[in-house]
């Protein structure tokens, strides 16, 4: 059902009242976010949108959260 939600915010929204229940979480730390020269909020956006390529389906291994995580570090 999550799928269904048009948009990143709504689903964004449904990821925070299922991880009440439920731990979704990638490999990277906030401390890995920080060597690849993110910096404070940052770090705290990054891993909610690493959850939620995750729970879309983006995100498969590691190698992919790393690459993902570089990309995100980039922009």
């Amino acid at each position: 059902w999550l799928t269904c939600l048009k948009t990143r915010e709504s689903r964004r929204l449904i990821v925070e009242h299922i991880e009440l229940w439920t731990n979704v979480k990638g490999t990277l730390t906030g401390k890995d976010l920080q060597k690849l020269g993110l910096k404070g909020k940052a770090i705290g956006d990054a891993l909610n949108s690493i959850k939620l390529a995750i729970i879309d389906g983006e995100i498969t291994t590691p190698e992919d959260e790393m690459n993902y995580a570089k990309k995100l570090a980039m922009e």
